[in-house]
């Protein structure tokens, strides 16, 4: 059975307890490692992977919309340059713009 998160905050609590308490034990004797791990369903991961999803999508429009700010700013500050080749998926290496591999 899975411990709910209260659960695992008493626990961790008691061990540290434990732990502060514990006489005659070495200074530099390792302290005990104990991993917590709380079964997690099919349907408890979708609202997840939904939520990743929807963070994904929003990360994209904010980078594209961040690289179009940037080219209106040099549109502005150099009106005649010509920023057709300008493209969010491109780098720029010795001096010429090239596509990112993926």
């Amino acid at each position: 059975m899975a411990m709910s998160h209260e659960d695992m905050l008493k626990r961790a609590r008691q061990l540290k307890k434990q732990k502060t308490t514990t006489a005659g034990a070495s200074p530099s004797a390792p302290l005990p490692r104990i991993e917590l791990h709380e079964e997690t369903s099919e349907l408890d991961l979708e609202p997840l992977t939904r939520n990743s999803e929807l963070l994904k999508d929003q990360i994209g429009s904010s980078l594209n919309m961040g690289f179009q700010l940037a080219l209106d700013q040099v549109h502005v500050l150099y009106p005649d340059a010509d920023l057709s080749s300008a493209n969010i998926s491109k780098s720029v290496v010795n001096g010429q713009l090239v596509d990112i591999d993926d």
